[in-house]
């Protein structure tokens, strides 16, 4: 009962999005408006902890995971049960990498426009959570904005050229002990176990159980939450992280939920990307693959904050493009202005 209701809470905003096309400009700039403006005194309160000390709050645990343990200062969460993540911003998230994605999706909404000042919040917070996820969600974004516009992005070379001198001044600065290496650079070294060694994203026991599923079938439903709970022995905070099916990404999605609902998820997805005008396809089916590859590494089909600037981005996307190119086109002829009555 609880989950039939959950769902039609849900179910019934995303299906007025779907359908409300006519304002969906209006509504994606007031949700841009909205988060940007609670992020504003959270990214703050953020930088003057860390430079401070997080004082003592009330206690916030999210039931059955003691690793969510949190101080909850309201309008910005800090863990107290993670060692070293106190640079890591989270805002009213329970993890940097939900704060990230979000920021990363709404700024491909937006086609990383960063001369609009609530895009830049959303920037500055997406930086600040040290994600690696949303790191490379947003590069990989930045590049489908890039080709969808049919920029030449061959010339992007001397982009990563610089990605790659930064790679090597963090390496080399104070021996490697830096947060921006010890987060991104340092996590996507090469491993001859995993490809990269960020790529840490479940447990052994979940690697052992997903490809024993695959062998026997039962891969396609999964276990369900109850089986792998069981199979855990009773919940998250029972055993440690090795011998658990514990983790996130496509994997322990499959797990528990079976390929035949992620495969109805992807698929949701698609056809709202293949649906509409010509006009705008290239970039609607690139925000589909910025999706599958964050499902790869998270895999949150389900949640509002994939969903709404999904569905919002994919309904607004004609809409949006008209109104940057409207922009560029006034801030042309006010350029064009000046220099002729200067």
């Amino acid at each position: 009962m609880e989950s039939f209701i959950s769902f039609s809470v849900m179910f019934y905003p995303m299906l007025v999005l779907l359908c409300d096309k006519k304002n969906v400009y209006k509504i994606l700039k007031i949700v841009r408006f909205v988060f940007s403006i609670v992020l504003i005194p959270s990214i703050i309160l953020h930088i003057v902890f860390t430079l401070i000390g997080f004082p003592l709050s009330f206690l916030f645990v999210v039931e059955g995971n003691s690793f969510y343990t949190f101080y909850n200062y309201i309008i910005l969460l800090k863990n107290i049960s993670a060692d070293g993540e106190s640079i890591r911003y989270t805002g009213f998230f329970l993890e940097p990498g939900y704060l990230a994605t979000l920021c990363s999706f709404l700024l491909y909404v937006f086609k990383y426009d960063l001369k609009n000042k609530y895009n830049c919040v959303l920037f500055i917070a997406l930086i600040l959570s040290f994600s690696l996820a949303g790191y490379v969600a947003t590069l990989f974004g930045w590049l489908f904005v890039l080709y969808s516009k049919g920029k030449n992005v061959i010339r992007l070379f001397y982009f990563f050229l610089l990605l790659y001198l930064l790679f090597l001044s963090f390496k080399g600065y104070n021996a490697g002990d830096n947060y921006i290496n010890k987060y991104i650079y340092s996590r996507l070294e090469y491993d001859k176990d995993k490809g990269i060694k960020g790529n840490n994203r479940n447990s052994e026991l979940a690697d052992f159980y997903f490809y024993k599923m695959c062998e026997d079938g039962s891969i396609l439903l999964g276990k369900g939450a109850s089986g792998v709970k069981k199979t855990n022995g009773g919940g998250a905070d029972s055993g440690d992280y090795t011998n658990q099916i514990r983790g996130a990404g496509f994997k322990v999605y499959c797990i528990v939920n079976g390929c035949i609902s992620a495969v109805c998820y992807m698929l949701f997805y698609l056809l709202l990307a293949i649906d509409g005008k010509k006009y705008g396809r290239k970039y609607r089916l690139l925000f589909f693959v910025l999706i599958v590859m964050i499902f790869m590494q998270a895999s949150y089909p389900s949640s509002s904050s994939w969903l709404v600037p999904y569905i919002l981005g994919i309904n607004g996307s004609n809409r949006v493009l008209h109104r940057l190119k409207k922009s560029n086109l006034k801030n042309e002829k006010y350029k064009y202005y000046l220099r002729k009555h200067s």
